[in-house]
């Protein structure tokens, strides 16, 4: 068996208003916060890279976005 799976992600959104009826939502999205490295594929094949991981998780990275209602 290969390592397990941990990652934790975060969002935070506020939103803002703007006139009487329009609306700014602004949006904060991080992943994989604690920067976990945990093979996601392994070769499973017997030869002389057996078990070694060909696929990891992504790296740690954020997101931003916006969306308008009006």
């Amino acid at each position: 068996y290969s390592d397990r799976l941990n990652q934790v992600d975060a969002r935070i959104a506020k939103i803002f208003k703007v006139g009487p009826r329009a609306r700014i939502q602004g949006t904060v999205s991080a992943f994989n916060l604690f920067n976990a490295n945990a093979p996601t594929s392994i070769n499973k094949t017997y030869e002389p890279s057996w078990l070694l991981p060909s696929k990891i998780m992504q790296a740690r990275f954020v997101k931003f976005g916006a969306q308008v209602d009006f």
